[in-house]
């Protein structure tokens, strides 16, 4: 049974989700029959995160469900927060709003019964976002500024920059660019203290997006070197996705338009390699561009962005009759 998990965590993070599955079922048979309760409501926990990673939708929220009801069952209130956290995030991208705003609240119950800092970020970053998610940034901040706080407070120096991220965000929503990128920067010099190569470069990317905003073409370029250089050191290979759509978002606001489309069709084969999440992602960047396209770099493409962000997060990579996540993100941006 243990054997099992250690092997179906290593197939995960290889991205190799059949085999990682196959492992973690089996671990859940096995454990059910010793039996280990606490080794199969883990094993099924981890079996979700595999169906979210495929877009197995209702076999996720099932699995996510039943882990959360059984690390209660347990007494593992720290592992029903973060199982619940994570169930929230998959009920907001299929816009039950409602059902995420009450995962959120169950998880911070459970985190009242077992306090601790790094929980206490993740709730009330989660309620930022489903307050974005809502389309109410003033609601998000307030629930951003608290999670810093907490990080701060509590010395969370690991979780701090992707909370300030998001603030960045927000700023950015608001046409801030001046501001989006103070909250960027101070990010990225506490990543760049932790040494999180991969956040270093996401954060970098983003630093990008505001160049854009500005037209500080040179500065974006810069950035995305600098970020191509992060992901390299990183070995993550979510990386060469998130720089091919950024190249793209350049080259549209360049008016570039021919080298646009051959980096977001790029973009296209390599999420196609990655997995869903990924896949996901270049939905998002793909309707990001066409917004940049049609409303300039401005605020009202960044809003736009950031509506539009909440069609394609649930889009699966295929639908019914063959089209492709991409030109689904293309209707609706």
């Amino acid at each position: 049974g243990p054997l099992l998990g250690l092997l179906g965590e290593h197939a995960l993070a290889q991205g190799a989700f059949p085999r990682a599955l196959t492992c973690f079922r089996y671990a859940e048979r096995w454990c059910a029959r010793v039996p280990d309760e606490a080794g199969a409501v883990t094993a099924r926990a981890n079996a979700a995160l595999v169906h979210l990673r495929l877009g197995r939708r209702d076999e996720a929220r099932r699995d996510l469900i039943a882990a959360a009801s059984g690390f209660a069952r347990l007494g593992n209130v720290r592992e029903a927060a973060r199982t619940r956290l994570i169930l929230s995030d998959f009920l907001r991208d299929q816009g039950d709003m409602d059902g995420a705003e009450a995962a959120v609240e169950a998880a911070a119950e459970a985190v009242g019964q077992a306090p601790g800092a790094e929980l206490d970020v993740e709730v009330w970053v989660r309620r930022g976002l489903l307050a974005e998610a809502r389309e109410r940034p003033i609601d998000a901040t307030p629930a951003y500024a608290r999670a810093l706080a907490i990080c701060d407070a509590g010395g969370l120096a690991g979780a701090a920059p992707a909370v300030l991220a998001r603030l960045a965000e927000i700023a950015l929503i608001g046409g801030d660019a001046i501001q989006a990128r103070a909250w960027l920067e101070d990010a990225l010099a506490r990543a760049e203290a932790g040494g999180a190569r991969a956040q270093q470069a996401s954060l970098t990317l983003a630093l990008a997006g505001v160049c854009l905003m500005d037209h500080d073409f040179p500065g974006a370029e810069g950035a995305i070197l600098s970020a191509e250089q992060h992901w390299a050191r990183a070995a993550d290979p979510r990386g060469a996705l998130a720089i091919r759509l950024t190249r793209a978002r350049m080259a549209l606001a360049e008016g570039r338009i021919a080298a646009a489309w051959t980096h977001l069709a790029r973009a296209r084969e390599q999420a196609a390699l990655t997995g869903f999440e990924a896949a996901t992602r270049a939905a998002q960047g793909f309707a990001l561009a066409l917004a940049v396209h049609e409303g300039g770099a401005s605020c009202f493409a960044a809003t736009r962005w950031h509506r539009s962000r909440q069609k394609t997060e649930s889009l699966p990579l295929w639908d019914g009759g063959g089209l492709s996540v991409f030109e689904q993100a293309r209707a609706l941006a």
